[in-house]
């Protein structure tokens, strides 16, 4: 009997430990991501990023005397597949989770209120989407600038060298609808709207899916706005220029370098305009650029070449680290969500972090590039 009952208290201290969410010799950070279906390159090199932070932090000690574990599980893109692993994260020690991508996804978990009933802090999402960010959940930290302040951005220097006939390319899930209603709104501030609208596909594309190009050779606008994943706007710069049309591009920042030059082409790609929500990767005179490029050398896949989403999960787990770090000595999830809104004006090395109890986004930072000849971004 007495074995029984300290048999039980153990089980006991176990559960409560795990719902603590501490776990016994690492600390658990989960990142439920798709790495495979539509937009499986961003969820690899998302979770490579912040693999490299992590390695480098435990290479150098950890934090709050324990290693981290990181773990990376597959939601396939899916929705419902989402919610489940995070729900399943609730039962175990999973202190914080990190970086899910996808509006479908992310919009169902907000809907259903699913961070309120796991009460695990998330940090950082893909993408930037305002109907992620407003209302919002308590549990869910934005990192990057949202897609309000890229289109803006944009909407702005268009007007700025007289370029008001504005053409919108986008995919029809709730990132690129949103995105679409943003850039309406932007004009409208000028007295415009665009002069054309339409979709480009998500999955491999059919000719009946390429209605696009023949809009915009129609309709001759002065620039084409491109909302949408990587591999899905490289196709579409691809396919409007391999038709012949010269319009100046410019996309959000989910459209990569990398992915143009491969499937575009280095000339297709050259000229494209983007937005950019981190810091210049190349400028190494600011810390976390500089330490992200060392930490990337020694343990970032071996032959790789860092890109931006790279930087974004590795930039991503700093600040959740960071929040661990101010959450005690023995960090749990509501610790460690206290800690983080309390990041009011942190300088992690050149970039900002500016949370509050009342504001859930870090950072407003946004600058616009263009692609060289050598298929480098420039600014």
């Amino acid at each position: 009997m007495a074995f029984a009952m300290k048999t039980s208290r153990g089980i006991l201290a176990s559960v409560v430990l795990a719902l603590s969410g501490v776990a016994n010799a690492d600390i658990l950070i989960t990142q439920i991501i798709p790495m495979t279906g539509p937009v499986a390159r961003d969820g690899k090199e998302a979770s490579i990023g912040a693999k490299v932070f992590f390695d480098a932090l435990n290479a150098a000690g950890g934090v709050a005397k324990q290693k981290v574990r990181h773990v990376i599980i597959d939601d396939q893109y899916k929705p419902d597949e989402t919610i489940r692993l995070m729900r399943k994260a609730a039962g175990d020690a999973t202190l914080a989770i990190i970086l899910p991508i996808g509006s479908p996804s992310m919009t169902k978990v907000l809907k259903e209120q699913v961070l309120e009933e796991v009460k695990i802090p998330v940090v950082g999402v893909i993408p930037g989407a305002e109907t992620l960010r407003y209302p919002g959940s308590r549990y869910l930290f934005h990192v990057r600038a949202g897609d309000k302040v890229q289109i803006d951005r944009i909407v702005e220097q268009a007007l700025t060298v007289g370029q008001k006939r504005l053409a919108v390319l986008h995919v029809e899930i709730p990132f690129g609808k949103a995105g679409l209603a943003l850039v309406e709104q932007s004009l409208k501030q000028a007295g415009l709207e665009p002069v054309a609208r339409a979709t480009v596909p998500m999955g491999p594309a059919k000719p009946a899916d390429l209605g696009y190009v023949e809009t915009v050779r129609k309709t001759q606008p002065d620039m084409v706005v491109l909302i949408s994943p990587p591999s899905q706007g490289a196709d579409a710069i691809k396919n409007l220029r391999t038709a012949g049309l010269t319009v100046p591009i410019t996309t959000l920042n989910y459209v990569d370098t990398n992915s143009v030059c491969t499937i575009a082409g280095e000339e297709n790609a050259k000229g494209v305009s983007m937005v950019q929500v981190f810091p210049n990767i190349r400028n190494k005179t600011i810390p976390i650029v500089r330490d992200f490029n060392e930490h990337f050398k020694r343990h970032g896949p071996a032959n790789a070449e860092p890109n931006y989403t790279n930087l974004e999960g590795y930039v991503t787990a700093r600040v959740l680290v960071e929040g661990i770090r101010r959450g005690g000595a023995t960090p749990t999830r509501e610790s460690v969500l206290k800690a983080l809104e309390g990041m009011n004006d942190v300088d992690l090395g050149g970039f900002r972090v500016n949370y509050s109890p009342t504001n859930r986004v870090a950072s407003g930072f946004s600058e616009i590039g263009i692609i060289s000849k050598s298929c480098q971004l420039i600014f």
